[in-house]
Protein backbone atom coordinates (compact mmCIF):
# COMPACT_ATOMS: atom_id res chain seq x y z
CA UNK A 1 0.00 0.00 0.00
CA UNK A 2 1.40 3.30 -1.07
CA UNK A 3 2.03 5.73 1.93
CA UNK A 4 0.57 8.61 -0.28
CA UNK A 5 -2.85 9.75 0.16
CA UNK A 6 -5.12 11.81 -2.69
CA UNK A 7 -8.59 12.84 -1.13
CA UNK A 8 -11.66 12.48 -2.77
CA UNK A 9 -15.32 13.27 -1.67
CA UNK A 10 -17.44 10.17 0.27
CA UNK A 11 -20.55 8.17 -1.13
CA UNK A 12 -22.13 9.58 2.05
CA UNK A 13 -21.21 13.38 1.31
CA UNK A 14 -17.99 15.49 2.63
CA UNK A 15 -18.82 18.37 4.63
CA UNK A 16 -21.59 18.39 7.15
CA UNK A 17 -22.52 20.87 9.46
CA UNK A 18 -24.74 20.60 13.55
CA UNK A 19 -25.05 22.64 16.38
CA UNK A 20 -22.68 23.34 18.96
CA UNK A 21 -22.83 20.24 21.26
CA UNK A 22 -23.95 18.15 19.20
CA UNK A 23 -22.52 14.13 19.98
CA UNK A 24 -18.91 13.85 18.01
CA UNK A 25 -18.04 10.79 15.96
CA UNK A 26 -15.07 8.80 17.54
CA UNK A 27 -13.96 6.52 14.35
CA UNK A 28 -13.38 7.53 10.89
CA UNK A 29 -16.28 4.75 9.51
CA UNK A 30 -19.38 5.32 11.49
CA UNK A 31 -22.35 6.56 9.30
CA UNK A 32 -22.42 10.45 11.03
CA UNK A 33 -26.81 9.78 10.66
CA UNK A 34 -25.81 7.37 13.57
CA UNK A 35 -24.43 9.46 15.86
CA UNK A 36 -26.86 12.07 15.36
CA UNK A 37 -29.81 12.94 13.32
CA UNK A 38 -28.88 16.68 13.73
CA UNK A 39 -25.35 16.43 11.13
CA UNK A 40 -26.71 18.35 7.97
CA UNK A 41 -25.29 17.35 4.23
CA UNK A 42 -23.89 20.88 2.92
CA UNK A 43 -24.07 18.43 -0.37
CA UNK A 44 -21.03 19.08 -3.48
CA UNK A 45 -17.52 21.19 -2.98
CA UNK A 46 -15.57 22.83 -5.26
CA UNK A 47 -13.07 21.06 -7.40
CA UNK A 48 -10.44 22.02 -5.09
CA UNK A 49 -11.82 20.71 -2.32
CA UNK A 50 -10.89 21.43 1.32
CA UNK A 51 -7.86 23.74 1.91
CA UNK A 52 -6.84 22.72 5.83
CA UNK A 53 -4.49 26.18 7.10
CA UNK A 54 -2.47 25.99 9.96
CA UNK A 55 -0.77 28.72 10.52
CA UNK A 56 2.29 29.73 14.21
CA UNK A 57 3.09 33.56 14.40
CA UNK A 58 6.56 32.81 16.17
CA UNK A 59 9.37 34.57 16.93
CA UNK A 60 12.84 34.34 17.20
CA UNK A 61 14.48 35.73 20.55
CA UNK A 62 18.00 37.00 20.27
CA UNK A 63 20.77 36.99 22.68
CA UNK A 64 23.78 39.36 22.75
CA UNK A 65 26.06 38.75 19.45
CA UNK A 66 23.15 37.97 17.45
CA UNK A 67 22.41 34.16 18.00
CA UNK A 68 18.91 32.66 18.52
CA UNK A 69 18.01 31.48 21.96
CA UNK A 70 14.47 31.14 21.81
CA UNK A 71 11.58 30.47 19.53
CA UNK A 72 8.69 32.25 20.62
CA UNK A 73 4.86 31.41 19.58
CA UNK A 74 2.07 34.17 19.72
CA UNK A 75 -0.18 33.04 18.24
CA UNK A 76 -1.61 29.75 16.53
CA UNK A 77 -4.75 29.75 14.44
CA UNK A 78 -6.41 27.11 11.81
CA UNK A 79 -8.85 27.49 9.08
CA UNK A 80 -10.63 25.41 6.74
CA UNK A 81 -11.56 26.85 3.19
CA UNK A 82 -14.03 25.75 0.61
CA UNK A 83 -16.68 26.39 -1.91
CA UNK A 84 -20.26 25.22 -1.22
CA UNK A 85 -22.06 24.80 -4.81
CA UNK A 86 -25.67 23.76 -3.72
CA UNK A 87 -27.51 27.03 -4.21
CA UNK A 88 -30.67 25.53 -3.13
CA UNK A 89 -29.44 22.93 -0.65
CA UNK A 90 -31.17 24.59 2.59
CA UNK A 91 -28.54 23.69 4.59
CA UNK A 92 -25.76 25.63 2.62
CA UNK A 93 -27.82 28.73 2.61
CA UNK A 94 -28.46 28.43 6.70
CA UNK A 95 -24.12 27.93 7.12
CA UNK A 96 -24.36 31.25 4.89
CA UNK A 97 -26.72 33.93 5.66
CA UNK A 98 -28.06 32.21 9.07
CA UNK A 99 -30.31 29.48 10.47
CA UNK A 100 -33.02 32.35 11.06
CA UNK A 101 -32.59 33.82 7.56
CA UNK A 102 -34.15 31.25 5.65
CA UNK A 103 -38.05 30.44 4.96
CA UNK A 104 -38.69 27.02 4.01
CA UNK A 105 -42.27 25.73 2.35
CA UNK A 106 -44.20 23.05 3.32
CA UNK A 107 -41.88 20.66 1.14
CA UNK A 108 -39.06 21.86 2.61
CA UNK A 109 -37.79 24.17 -0.35
CA UNK A 110 -36.22 27.52 0.70
CA UNK A 111 -38.47 29.82 -0.54
CA UNK A 112 -37.28 32.88 1.32
CA UNK A 113 -33.61 34.11 2.02
CA UNK A 114 -32.65 36.68 4.00
CA UNK A 115 -29.73 38.59 4.16
CA UNK A 116 -28.38 40.31 7.18
CA UNK A 117 -25.50 41.48 10.00
CA UNK A 118 -26.20 38.87 11.98
CA UNK A 119 -23.32 37.24 13.15
CA UNK A 120 -22.89 33.49 12.10
CA UNK A 121 -22.93 31.18 14.50
CA UNK A 122 -20.59 28.22 16.07
CA UNK A 123 -21.21 25.25 15.03
CA UNK A 124 -19.51 21.52 15.03
CA UNK A 125 -17.99 20.68 11.39
CA UNK A 126 -17.39 17.53 10.12
CA UNK A 127 -15.12 16.72 7.03
CA UNK A 128 -14.88 13.17 5.37
CA UNK A 129 -12.67 12.06 2.62
CA UNK A 130 -11.73 8.67 1.06
CA UNK A 131 -8.29 8.72 -0.31
CA UNK A 132 -6.95 6.73 -3.63
CA UNK A 133 -6.17 3.60 -0.89
CA UNK A 134 -9.93 3.18 -0.42
CA UNK A 135 -8.79 4.94 3.22
CA UNK A 136 -11.20 7.11 5.34
CA UNK A 137 -10.04 10.36 6.93
CA UNK A 138 -12.27 12.44 9.05
CA UNK A 139 -11.70 15.87 10.83
CA UNK A 140 -13.66 16.49 13.66
CA UNK A 141 -13.97 20.48 14.52
CA UNK A 142 -15.95 20.84 17.16
CA UNK A 143 -16.36 24.61 17.18
CA UNK A 144 -15.95 26.62 14.25
CA UNK A 145 -17.38 29.68 12.97
CA UNK A 146 -17.89 30.72 9.34
CA UNK A 147 -15.72 34.02 9.55
CA UNK A 148 -16.12 35.47 5.40
CA UNK A 149 -17.90 34.35 2.94
CA UNK A 150 -16.67 35.05 -0.61
CA UNK A 151 -17.93 36.95 -3.76
CA UNK A 152 -21.06 34.78 -5.73
CA UNK A 153 -21.97 35.91 -8.86
CA UNK A 154 -25.03 35.17 -10.47
CA UNK A 155 -24.47 34.90 -14.42
CA UNK A 156 -25.16 32.78 -16.99
CA UNK A 157 -21.65 31.89 -17.99
CA UNK A 158 -21.06 29.89 -14.06
CA UNK A 159 -22.48 28.18 -11.63
CA UNK A 160 -23.37 30.28 -8.29
CA UNK A 161 -21.25 29.13 -5.91
CA UNK A 162 -20.50 29.98 -2.55
CA UNK A 163 -16.17 30.10 -0.88
CA UNK A 164 -16.13 30.33 2.73
CA UNK A 165 -13.73 30.11 5.41
CA UNK A 166 -14.27 28.37 8.52
CA UNK A 167 -12.67 29.96 11.58
CA UNK A 168 -11.51 26.88 14.14
CA UNK A 169 -11.73 27.57 17.87
CA UNK A 170 -9.49 25.43 20.61
CA UNK A 171 -11.59 23.19 22.64
CA UNK A 172 -10.33 20.80 25.13
CA UNK A 173 -7.02 21.87 24.27
CA UNK A 174 -7.34 20.87 20.40
CA UNK A 175 -8.58 22.33 17.49
CA UNK A 176 -9.01 19.64 14.86
CA UNK A 177 -9.12 16.03 15.76
CA UNK A 178 -8.34 13.97 12.75
CA UNK A 179 -9.81 9.59 12.90
CA UNK A 180 -8.73 7.90 10.05
CA UNK A 181 -9.35 3.87 8.66
CA UNK A 182 -7.51 1.33 7.37
CA UNK A 183 -8.25 0.66 3.84
CA UNK A 184 -12.16 -0.61 4.00
CA UNK A 185 -12.40 -4.13 3.70
CA UNK A 186 -8.92 -4.78 4.96
CA UNK A 187 -8.39 -7.17 7.49
CA UNK A 188 -6.81 -4.69 9.79
CA UNK A 189 -10.31 -1.99 9.32
CA UNK A 190 -12.54 -4.88 11.04
CA UNK A 191 -12.55 -4.97 15.08
CA UNK A 192 -10.01 -6.18 17.41
CA UNK A 193 -10.96 -8.55 20.46
CA UNK A 194 -8.14 -7.84 23.19
CA UNK A 195 -9.47 -9.37 26.18
CA UNK A 196 -12.54 -9.91 28.74
CA UNK A 197 -13.52 -8.69 32.17
CA UNK A 198 -14.04 -10.41 33.90
CA UNK A 199 -11.91 -12.76 32.34
CA UNK A 200 -14.48 -16.09 33.19
CA UNK A 201 -18.54 -15.29 33.04
CA UNK A 202 -20.88 -17.18 35.71
CA UNK A 203 -22.35 -19.76 33.77
CA UNK A 204 -25.47 -18.43 34.01
CA UNK A 205 -23.94 -15.99 32.18
CA UNK A 206 -24.59 -12.20 32.76
CA UNK A 207 -22.53 -8.65 31.22
CA UNK A 208 -19.07 -9.23 30.37
CA UNK A 209 -17.03 -5.86 29.22
CA UNK A 210 -14.86 -6.62 25.87
CA UNK A 211 -11.52 -4.52 25.47
CA UNK A 212 -10.40 -4.07 22.02
CA UNK A 213 -10.19 -1.69 18.87
CA UNK A 214 -12.44 -0.47 16.23
CA UNK A 215 -15.82 -0.98 17.66
CA UNK A 216 -17.43 2.25 17.86
CA UNK A 217 -18.89 0.89 14.33
CA UNK A 218 -20.00 -2.29 15.61
CA UNK A 219 -22.99 -4.09 13.60
CA UNK A 220 -23.41 -6.80 15.64
CA UNK A 221 -22.06 -9.23 17.78
CA UNK A 222 -22.20 -13.19 18.28
CA UNK A 223 -21.52 -16.01 20.93
CA UNK A 224 -20.83 -19.06 19.17
CA UNK A 225 -22.52 -17.97 15.89
CA UNK A 226 -25.46 -16.73 17.81
CA UNK A 227 -26.34 -12.52 17.88
CA UNK A 228 -26.39 -11.05 21.11
CA UNK A 229 -27.26 -8.15 22.96
CA UNK A 230 -24.43 -5.34 23.21
CA UNK A 231 -23.82 -1.87 24.24
CA UNK A 232 -21.00 0.09 22.46
CA UNK A 233 -19.17 2.41 25.37
CA UNK A 234 -16.77 3.95 23.17
CA UNK A 235 -14.63 2.21 20.23
CA UNK A 236 -12.59 0.53 22.85
CA UNK A 237 -15.21 -1.22 24.74
CA UNK A 238 -18.10 -3.06 24.54
CA UNK A 239 -20.51 -4.44 27.17
CA UNK A 240 -22.27 -8.03 25.92
CA UNK A 241 -24.89 -10.16 27.78
CA UNK A 242 -23.63 -13.45 27.47
CA UNK A 243 -26.08 -16.30 27.86
CA UNK A 244 -25.59 -18.74 29.79
CA UNK A 245 -23.36 -21.90 29.26
CA UNK A 246 -20.35 -24.09 29.72
CA UNK A 247 -16.89 -24.33 28.60
CA UNK A 248 -15.73 -22.51 26.11
CA UNK A 249 -17.27 -20.00 23.51
CA UNK A 250 -16.13 -18.24 20.76
CA UNK A 251 -16.71 -14.24 20.73
CA UNK A 252 -17.04 -12.47 17.11
CA UNK A 253 -17.36 -8.67 16.87
CA UNK A 254 -18.43 -6.91 13.37
CA UNK A 255 -18.42 -3.84 11.70
CA UNK A 256 -18.65 -2.64 7.80
CA UNK A 257 -15.27 -4.04 7.27
CA UNK A 258 -16.39 -7.46 8.60
CA UNK A 259 -16.06 -9.46 11.43
CA UNK A 260 -12.87 -9.69 13.96
CA UNK A 261 -10.75 -12.50 14.40
CA UNK A 262 -12.79 -15.22 16.67
CA UNK A 263 -12.17 -15.04 20.84
CA UNK A 264 -12.40 -17.39 23.24
CA UNK A 265 -14.33 -16.90 26.22
CA UNK A 266 -14.80 -19.11 29.16
CA UNK A 267 -17.55 -20.36 31.60
CA UNK A 268 -16.08 -20.72 35.66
Amino acid sequence: MADISVAAPRSTGTLFRAPIGTSLPTDAVTDLASVSPLYEDLGDLGESGIARSISRDTQKKKAFGGHTVAILQNDYTETLQTTLLDDYNGSVLKSIFGDDNVIFDLDGFPTVVDSTKQVLPRCVWIADTLDNENRLKRLVVAEGQITTVGDHSLVHTDTVEYPITIEVFEKNARFVREYRSPALGSAAAVPVIDSFDPATVDSDGGLVAVRGFGFAGVTGVTVDGDAVEYTVLSANWIVLDVPAGSGTVLVVVSNAAGPSTAATLTYA
